[in-house]
């Protein structure tokens, strides 16, 4: 009887020692498992309607299994990093102020790669004032729409009418934040304007202020429809036209001072 009491607390103990090397081992497995599975990353760079880059931007990744989330703050340059990311399907969105939140969903991040992912932001103003504007704002929007169409009939500049008529629909969202942007960049927006320093004898054609106001006229309806998404996306082509219109224009003209150069 003695020597069968004594042989429990010896086997107990070996059960116990074994019973920690096997949570030991099995621990390096899962952390030699975890490495090589977070090996994956996304990077990208946040812009604008215009293609411009948007720092400071809130993008956030969502692991859709786990629910588990991170967010980062792209830098100057408009990028953005999310590193070790395990193999799984993601929902990534972007989010700054004056825009509105983008989601891409069903990101799927599979192998140990760097994936990339580049998200453009939607101008949000025109889609906030065609649902928060009141009689008085809807009325200042149109009335600077017909000032610009009114003077560019009689061959008159319209920057100052054009600068009015975005700065109405900025007062339209009842946001101070898209007045303070705007006035902050003043008539510089416009360069149609012949105050402007960036005007051209091309910018102020006709043909191409007949341009922006059919442009404005898309953004007007929308806006008065209350119709968000439609006034989102009509400010966006207008934007994203006027810059390459302007673009267009300058290089045009660098090609004629280059010809003439070149035949002096």
């Amino acid at each position: 009887m003695m020597t069968q009491s004594t042989s429990y607390p010896s086997l107990l103990t070996t059960l116990q020692k074994m019973s920690l090397l096997f949570a030991i081992f099995a621990c390096l497995s899962l952390t030699r498992f975890a490495s090589a599975q977070y090996r994956a990353g996304l990077q990208g760079t946040v812009t604008d309607p215009t293609g411009a880059v948007v720092p400071a931007a809130s993008v956030t990744i969502l692991d859709k299994e786990t629910n588990q989330s991170q967010t980062v703050k792209t830098d100057g340059g408009g990028t953005y990093t999310f590193n070790r990311l395990a193999p799984a399907s993601y929902a990534v969105s972007a989010e700054a102020k004056g825009f509105a939140k983008k989601t891409v969903d069903n990101v799927t991040i599979s192998g140990e790669t760097m994936q990339n992912l580049n998200v453009a932001l939607e101008a949000e103003g025109a889609a906030l004032a065609a649902t928060r504007r009141n009689a008085s704002q809807e009325a200042q929007i149109q009335e600077s729409f017909f000032e610009f169409d009114r003077l560019l009939q009689l061959g008159k500049p319209t920057g100052q009418a054009d600068f009015a008529f975005h700065r109405s629909i900025a007062e339209a969202t009842n946001n101070p934040f898209y007045v303070e942007v705007l006035d902050a960049l003043g008539g510089r927006t416009i360069p149609c304007d012949v105050t402007s320093p960036y005007a051209t004898e091309e910018i102020l054609s006709v043909s191409y202020q007949a341009g922006l106001q059919r442009e404005h006229l898309a953004i007007l309806n929308a806006i008065s429809a209350g119709d968000a998404t439609g006034a989102r996306d009509a400010m966006r082509a207008h934007l994203s036209a006027s810059q390459e219109r302007y673009r267009e224009r300058l290089r045009d003209r660098r090609t004629r001072y280059q010809s003439i150069v070149e035949a002096s």
